[in-house]
């Protein structure tokens, strides 16, 4: 395989993960929102169906599980085994034993149907911007490889 299509295949993946939980987490942040009396009254037409939940969450504990397989297992062979190679990913998922805990912690509630707190969505948004970032990055090496 050529280099540009490696790229390019590894760019793809991580926009479909990225896109991926991106969506669920903004459907968990929508429902909490709407935890709250005040932004239910302030927003009466903004919901959130079972039907979206149930797919949120179940996209989201596969993505995090993701995360945690290439943890736990350095060969790991997703969508994701290209990501291990990001310097930023490393740290988080697989050096930093406080994050990879927060990720466990989050996979757990997910499990229990137990709402998130704000120190779980800063921990899914600390994510996110780790896989926008080597996103970024591959775009730039594929505009580049491209001449």
């Amino acid at each position: 395989m050529s280099e540009m299509t490696l790229i390019t295949k590894r760019y793809s993946d991580i926009v479909d993960f990225t896109s991926r939980v991106n969506k669920s987490v903004i459907i968990f942040k929508k429902k909490s929102l709407l935890a709250d009396r005040a932004t239910k009254d302030k927003y009466p037409k903004l919901e959130v169906s079972e039907e979206e939940m149930n797919s949120a969450k179940q996209d989201l504990l596969q993505s995090l599980s993701e995360l945690e397989n290439l943890a736990k297992d350095t060969e790991y062979n997703s969508k994701l085994s290209g990501l291990s190679e990001s310097s930023a990913l490393q740290n988080m998922v697989l050096r930093n034993d406080t994050d990879r805990r927060e990720i466990e912690m989050i996979v757990q509630l997910l499990k229990d149907n137990k709402p998130l707190s704000k120190t779980n969505f800063l921990m899914l948004d600390k994510i996110i911007a780790i896989l926008d970032s080597e996103r970024n990055l591959l775009f730039r090496k594929m505009r580049t490889a491209r001449g």
